[in-house]
């Protein structure tokens, strides 16, 4: 295990990302806007007019609908609940996934369980934080962090390349 402090970690990387935020509950409203904060292009794709559309506004953030959302975006956070991912996935986000785009998961539930396959051509990124998302936004207004388990794969977890 490699643990990694703020000083490794450099943002520039995703300068000029578009990073698109798939719902808007705790995990997703507290990731969003941290991001947001950080200087980063933040889209967040939920239904039109649902409960969270109005509240991406107030605070601020750009919303779209999730397929375009997922256009053109260089990060897919799945930041759904669990058992939506795959409909959702499946219906609005595989077919608006640009190649070379990292998907990323806050919880394994779905990839581990080949629920949701990545394309070959997508980069796989689990980031799960050990907090509730009220508290790591807390934490980051606060210019602290909270612990997170973090996985990067160059292919699908679950249909590696040969």
């Amino acid at each position: 295990m490699k643990i990694y402090h703020d000083a490794d970690v450099d943002l520039g990387i995703l300068s000029g990302k578009k990073i698109a935020v798939l719902g808007y509950g705790a995990q997703g409203r507290a990731q969003a806007l941290c991001f947001h904060d950080s200087g980063l292009d933040v889209t967040v794709g939920t239904r039109k007019n649902g409960k969270s559309w109005n509240r991406v506004k107030e605070d601020g953030l750009k919303v779209a609908e999730i397929p375009d959302a997922v256009k053109g975006a260089d990060v897919v956070m799945m930041l759904l609940p669990d058992e939506v991912q795959p409909d959702i996935y499946k219906e609005m986000v595989k077919p608006n996934l640009k190649a070379g785009a990292a998907l990323e998961f806050a919880h394994g539930f779905a990839i581990t369980y080949e629920l949701i396959v990545p394309p070959d051509n997508v980069d796989v990124i689990m980031m799960a934080p050990k907090a509730p998302g009220d508290m790591e936004r807390l934490m980051f207004l606060e210019g602290f962090g909270v612990p997170a388990w973090c996985a990067f794969t160059r292919t699908s977890p679950v249909t590696p390349r040969k």
